[in-house]
């Protein structure tokens, strides 16, 4: 399970990988950085892409008008060697990128399969600096202010999580989540939330770890609550045996919630405060892409997909099937959930190599576009 879980990644990531700064003006325009907005939990707006699908309810949405083609490639970079044992002369970056302002300038922060996580600057793409991790990273990092310093967060398949200075990429603090054995295998990470509660910065993250030990095997997905400013854990709680998906997070009730899918087919809802447990919902197949929340006609929701290719509405306050579609192969992508014109719809990519575009209110697809492989 892990390994397929790993493979489906890195099969998802580029084999030949730049990250590109396109331009939204003439091709022979330089137009000044523009910041992407992103809605933050509380209703608020970020600056920049700063964690996994721009925001912690994962919806993958920037409101940014690019006005259409031509794009212009304004600059390249390339991790410059082998690092990718399955494939000779390629490196890959194994996880997504996310922006970020820091001291007014943009910045882009990856991670890749050569264990390093990357800042580089967002206008030329020259290498800030790097951190190195002790192997490979394939969540997005999540960038965050604490107590007034930019942070950013990194969950390295070494199983230990880092916070960095944004700055400068000197380590504050890291947290490894199970020790080091002759027999333990690499983890699998998810991309962190950071959210206070009761007055303290909170880092939110999901592990799973692997232990092969004779007579004592070991696996187990677990979600953390840390302090953010010291790296103290106040508490982890077992959700599964299996592999976990990012945290997606939503206040419900007045209560931070926060939702995460699971391998063993799971969507799990729990406390942010606590960790508490308060609903689970079964799907009967491995759940990959990062569960999404939307309030939608005031009512809050979740959009989640799974192996067999189903894609599912919840209820979020409770978990209530509310419906379904199905794609063609299976779904292993998280969704972009949106609205144009008080119209809203749930879009993704399946391995049945198309991206489905569905409208939210009739359950029934507006558009399908093929690709020429899996999404």
């Amino acid at each position: 399970m892990r390994h397929a879980s790993r493979f489906a990644t890195l099969q998802r990531a580029l084999c030949s990988v730049v990250a590109v700064w396109l331009s939204v003006q003439s091709v022979s325009a330089t137009p000044p950085i523009k910041t992407v907005l992103a809605p933050a939990p509380d209703g608020g707006k970020l600056a920049g892409w700063p964690t996994f699908h721009a925001d912690y309810q994962r919806t993958g949405v920037a409101r940014v008008d690019l006005k259409g083609p031509p794009f212009t490639r304004l600059w390249t970079f390339d991790l410059g060697q082998h690092t990718w044992k399955y494939c000779q002369g390629a490196s890959v970056w194994s996880a997504c990128a996310v922006g970020a302002e820091v001291d007014g300038k943009m910045r882009v922060f990856v991670g890749a399969y050569d264990h390093n996580v990357y800042c580089l600057d967002a206008r030329t793409g020259t290498e800030l600096w790097r951190f190195t991790t002790g192997c490979i990273i394939n969540a997005a990092p999540t960038f965050a202010r604490v107590n007034g310093v930019p942070i950013l967060f990194v969950a390295s398949l070494d199983r230990t999580f880092y916070a960095l200075n944004a700055r400068t990429g000197k380590k504050i603090w890291n947290v490894e989540t199970h020790a080091w054995t002759y027999t333990v295998g690499e983890s699998i990470a998810g991309s962190p939330i950071v959210t206070e509660i009761d007055g303290q910065q909170r880092l939110l993250a999901t592990m799973w770890n692997g232990d092969r030990r004779p007579l004592r095997t070991i696996q187990t997905g677990e979600l953390f609550s840390i302090d953010a400013a010291t790296g103290e854990v106040l508490w982890r709680r077992e959700l599964s045996t299996a592999a976990l998906t990012s945290p997606a997070m939503m206040k419900i009730a007045g209560r931070e919630t926060l939702f995460v899918g699971s391998e063993d087919g799971a969507l799990y809802a729990c406390d942010a405060r606590s960790g508490r447990e308060l609903w689970s919902y079964t799907t009967g197949h491995k759940i990959v892409a990062t569960p999404v929340c939307v309030n939608i006609d005031g009512r809050p929701l979740l959009i989640i997909a799974n192996a067999f290719g189903m894609v599912r509405c919840l209820s979020a306050i409770d978990g209530r099937h509310i419906w379904k579609y199905k794609t063609g192969h299976e779904a292993l992508s998280t969704a972009a959930v949106f609205d144009v014109d008080n119209k809203w719809f749930v879009t993704l990519g399946s391995s049945d190599r198309c991206v489905h575009s569905i409208l939210f209110r009739m359950i029934r697809p507006v558009w399908k576009k093929q690709t020429g492989k899996y999404v």
